[in-house]
């Protein structure tokens, strides 16, 4: 067994132990809408002073942590690590009644980053930090307190599996340049973050995610050529036991994608600096039998392309709101 083999499998049984925490650990529903359990989270009493957080909301305080993490110059990928977390609470029990009060849904969400960042970063922000974040609204000790609940809501389950961690791990499936790697997450990553902040993707599965931002920046980019592309995605799919949505999850991020302002640019950038890498290497490159294994992969593509043809009985992110 090559060192390379010896890699691939590694990787891949990381890629499995990833899947199983998803679909167990850190599974999380849809706690907005529909379901018996949730319907009461949602009521609004009279005597409260804060109406129910709702969709909104949580997109702007994600937008909220995009910003934060920009500013203290930590890594993006914490956002969506600390969004687990006041998912997974959120949908508990002991989350109903903070998802009842704007108030105490903006206190969790601050913690809940507060956490993250702790966790995950080589510096920590102190909770009297957060509470000046707040301008006043919130103190350390609420912080903190927020911070225990939270923890034992979700069982101390805080290292969940995230698409870009999925996206790093099938890229290093694939035997590409520096450039090549780079170019890909680049495009993998600014779907991945876009699907944190968009609650349709709340209950779909992170390898799922991570699968789709992938896969659309690889046929965005052309970098593999589509047969060897077909090949990498039945055999994936297939080891991961994705579903049959990963098509629909492809077709919103790039909906989601293309609202966002300046993208086409990126898009268009990102493709500009590979191709431009690859034409200045293109005299080095060595002739390939790419022709015969393309011969050869042809029934294996057929097979693929009727996979992913066949009818889907899963509901797609469009229709999980």
């Amino acid at each position: 067994m090559t060192m390379q083999q010896q890699q691939d499998e590694q990787t891949t049984a990381t890629l499995l132990a990833m899947r199983k925490q998803e679909d167990t650990a850190y599974a999380c529903r849809d706690y907005l809408n529909g379901g018996d359990d949730n319907d009461d989270a949602m009521m609004h009493d009279d005597d409260e002073q804060d109406a129910p957080a709702d969709v909104e909301c949580r997109f702007r305080m994600i937008e909220w942590c995009y910003q934060i993490v920009d500013f203290c110059r930590f890594e993006r990928a914490t956002v969506a690590v600390a969004i687990s977390y006041l998912d997974r609470f959120l949908a508990s029990a002991a989350g109903r009644a903070v998802l009842k009060d704007r108030t105490q849904f903006q206190l969790a969400a601050m913690t809940c980053l507060y956490t993250a960042v702790k966790i995950h970063e080589p510096e920590a922000m102190e909770p009297k930090l957060i509470a000046s974040l707040s301008r006043g609204a919130f103190t350390p000790q609420q912080v903190e307190r927020m911070e225990v609940m939270i923890l034992n809501a979700i069982q101390w389950r805080v290292n969940p599996p995230t698409a870009v961690a999925f996206c790093q791990l099938l890229l290093d499936h694939l035997s590409l340049g520096a450039h090549e790697q780079t170019a890909i997450m680049d495009l993998a990553k600014f779907q991945t973050e876009l699907a944190v902040s968009d609650y349709a993707f709340v209950s779909v599965a992170q390898s799922s995610i991570g699968f789709a931002a992938f896969m659309n920046a690889l046929e965005s980019l052309q970098i593999i050529d589509p047969v060897r592309l077909m090949e990498f995605q039945f055999q994936m799919s297939q080891t991961l036991q994705l579903s049959t949505e990963i098509t629909q999850i492809q077709i919103r991020l790039f909906e989601a994608v293309t609202k966002q302002p300046g993208s086409e640019q990126l898009f268009r950038s990102v493709a500009a600096t590979q191709q431009s890498h690859a034409a200045m290497s293109s005299c080095n490159a060595v002739p390939s039998q790419q022709q015969q294994q393309q011969l050869q992969s042809q029934q294996y593509a057929d097979k693929t392309v009727a996979h992913y043809e066949s009818p889907r009985s899963v509901v797609s992110p469009t229709n999980a709101q």
